[in-house]
């Protein structure tokens, strides 16, 4: 049974987290349209094998360089971490769209489902 204080300690942690959480959807969804453009204007010059192959770098780097910035206590490097991860998972929404490029359209539904299926496994993982 929890106290009075404690009830309003769970309430308010509830409402903030749910708050964080609408504040991230919508700067998610900023970010996917500011850059949507992009993305698409490089995947129709360079094709998706390189761009895709860049946003796996760049997230790679940008995750390692958070992980510097937390050991290091560096803000403004966590911040750089966050942008640059923030801009990888924008162009990550384009593997989808890859695998569906990439097979005839009769398997595009299965290719996508192979997709969905590694998001599970990382999911797990």
């Amino acid at each position: 049974m929890l106290t009075p204080n404690q009830n309003r300690n769970v309430v308010s942690l509830a409402v903030t987290q749910s708050l964080s959480m609408n504040v991230n959807i919508i700067n998610t969804t900023l970010v996917r349209v500011m850059l949507a453009p992009m993305a698409s204007l490089l995947m129709s010059r360079h094709g998706h094998r390189p761009i895709l192959i860049a946003d796996v770098l760049c997230s790679t780097l940008s995750t390692l360089c958070l992980g510097v910035a937390a050991v290091i206590s560096s803000f403004p490097l966590f911040c750089a971490g966050g942008m640059g991860l923030g801009a990888a998972m924008r162009i990550a929404g384009y593997y989808r769209d890859a695998a569906a490029d990439g097979v005839i359209e009769d398997q595009r539904p299965k290719a996508i489902s192979y997709l969905w299926a590694g998001g599970l496994a990382a999911a797990i993982l």
